[in-house]
């Protein structure tokens, strides 16, 4: 389970990334 995560939270991480350099 721990790796599902963190192959589905990459893909959202790598979207949160982007707008949280707007954020910022």
């Amino acid at each position: 389970r721990l790796n599902n995560n963190s192959l589905n939270g990459g893909f959202p991480v790598s979207l949160s990334k982007i707008p949280a350099l707007i954020f910022l």
